[in-house]
C-alpha cells in the first residue's frame, strides 16, 4: 500500500511538471500567432495564414494534452485523497 501511494505521488509529481512545460509551450503559440496575425498590417495578403494555421493546429494538440493530463493528475489525487 505504501508503495502505491509513493508511486502515485511521484506520477502526480511527473503530471505536475508535464502541464506546465505543455502551458509553457502553448503560451509560446499564442504569442507566435498574435505575431503572424499582425493587426497593423495594411496588405493582408503579407498575413502569414499558413503559418497560423500550423500554430493552432499546434496550440490545440497542446490544449487537448493538458486537459488530459489534468483529468489524470485529479483522478490520481483523488485515490491518495
Amino acid at each position: 500500500m505504501r508503495n502505491e501511494i509513493l508511486r502515485a505521488k511521484g506520477r502526480i509529481a511527473e503530471l505536475k511538471s508535464k502541464i506546465a512545460e505543455k502551458e509553457l509551450e502553448a503560451s509560446g503559440l499564442i504569442i507566435q500567432i498574435r505575431t503572424f496575425a499582425d493587426p497593423y498590417e495594411n496588405d493582408m495578403s503579407r498575413i502569414k495564414s499558413g503559418q497560423i494555421r500550423t500554430a493552432s493546429h499546434l496550440l490545440d494538440e497542446s490544449i487537448t494534452t493538458i486537459k488530459t493530463l489534468r483529468s489524470e493528475l485529479e483522478r490520481l489525487e483523488d485515490d491518495i485523497g
